[in-house]
């Protein structure tokens, strides 16, 4: 690139930020809640830091539950209190049931069929409907039972076959994929006796990755097509390594007109393919694909990120792993393996996990609504957990009631 090149570029971008200036000093006549003020151009974006929900947590110490933004050229309405939070989703929810989509998302075309980024359109509710009627419903899960409790069997021979050091992150993610993909497309995608890390493996961590990378994009609209960091580049990329994988498990199983590799029990791939010959219109290929794809993202790095974060908070707090054990032991004993209908009478490892939650959270932020009409409400300064209601918030305890 030569410098005249160059410099129209440069001189194009700083033409562009100034007019966004001027156009968002006109925007203050906007009803909005109070906030931290603002710096030109960047907002309140220097102040999210590398922890954004930690960082939104102490701003609301002083702003409030309720409190407004600035992140570059975008107003933002933060809700970190349980009252104010289900106020607005559940009462307002028709007011805020627009998405705003990231950058990354729009280029790669997923958000158009995503059941995730649709707004609350005729779209949204067909699949919404779909998958509470026919995909997650009681009798599902309980059909999927026997097939959890095994993939569990098979991560617990694993860790104590290995008789040394065990990756937790790498065996959960493992474990936690085979149960997905199993349950979707009746095979195992990843390998727990490999230390080679497959392709489909690699490329969901890409994502995951990627989603946790801000981007210039997201908070200066303007330049979004110009994908000056390749996000959207590189998340298309992944996005259709995953979609072919999906359509050629599409395929063997559309061209599987013998019914040899019939299963007695179909999978979650068996009912889409089912519902989209009834009903082809509405459920095509590519909603199929985007249902697979948010399924497998979302699910697999998740848990297994939570189930990490847990053992590591129980290695650091010895008299607690010792605890829970001790409630294992008693709840089930050594003569049988815990099923999951024990862990309701297991209190205190259910607060172990919520406590793992609560300090270490998968998705710490929901994903941005969009308010499409204005909405008023009212709120007060109430703490989700708070240093004057308990001592140690930053410490995993186990259950808090004691």
């Amino acid at each position: 690139m030569d410098a005249l090149t160059q410099y129209l570029l440069w001189s194009a971008f700083i033409t562009t930020l100034t007019i966004v200036f001027l156009r968002g000093r006109s925007t203050r006549e906007l009803t909005l809640p109070p906030g931290p003020r603002s710096l030109p151009l960047l907002g309140n974006l220097l102040e999210l830091g590398q922890n954004p929900h930690r960082s939104l947590a102490r701003l609301a110490r002083t702003h409030g539950p309720v409190m407004s933004l600035k992140l570059g050229s975008i107003h933002t309405v933060v809700i970190s209190s349980p009252s104010s939070a289900k106020e607005l989703l559940k009462t307002k929810e028709h007011s805020i049931s627009g998405r705003q989509v990231p950058q990354a998302i729009q280029a790669s075309g997923h958000h158009q069929v995503s059941v995730v980024w649709l707004s609350r359109n005729q779209s949204w509710r067909y699949l919404h409907t779909l998958m509470k009627t026919h995909l997650f419903n009681a009798q599902s899960l309980n059909a999927t039972q026997l097939l959890r409790r095994r993939k569990v069997q098979e991560l617990v021979a694993y860790i104590k076959g290995k008789e040394e050091a065990v990756h937790i992150a790498r065996a959960a993610f493992c474990t936690v994929l085979n149960l997905i993909s199993t349950t979707f497309l009746s095979i195992d995608i990843a390998d727990l006796q490999s230390e080679s890390t497959q392709e489909l493996k690699e490329v969901m961590q890409g994502i995951m990755e990627e989603a946790g990378k801000p981007n210039i994009s997201d908070y200066f609209t303007f330049i979004a097509p110009i994908d000056l960091q390749g996000r959207g580049r590189r998340f298309t990329a992944h996005f259709n390594k995953l979609y072919d994988f999906f359509d050629q498990m599409i395929e063997n199983r559309l061209a599987d007109t013998t019914g040899e590799g019939r299963r007695t029990n179909p999978d979650i791939l068996d009912v889409l393919l089912q519902l989209s010959r009834e009903d082809n219109s509405k459920l095509t290929r590519r909603t199929i694909k985007s249902f697979l794809l948010d399924a497998f993202v979302a699910g697999s790095e998740t848990s297994s990120t939570t189930l990490e974060w847990a053992m590591a908070e129980l290695l650091r707090r010895p008299e607690l792993m010792k605890r829970a054990r001790e409630e294992i032991i008693t709840v089930v004993g050594f003569e049988r393996e815990i099923e999951e209908s024990d862990i309701l009478k297991l209190p205190l490892l259910q607060a172990i996990l919520k406590e793992t939650l609560r300090l270490h959270p998968p998705a710490p932020l929901l994903l941005p609504h969009k308010a499409e009409v204005s909405s008023r409400g009212k709120h007060g300064d109430k703490w989700l957990l708070g240093p004057e209601e308990h001592s140690g918030a930053g410490k995993c305890v186990g259950d808090r009631s004691r």
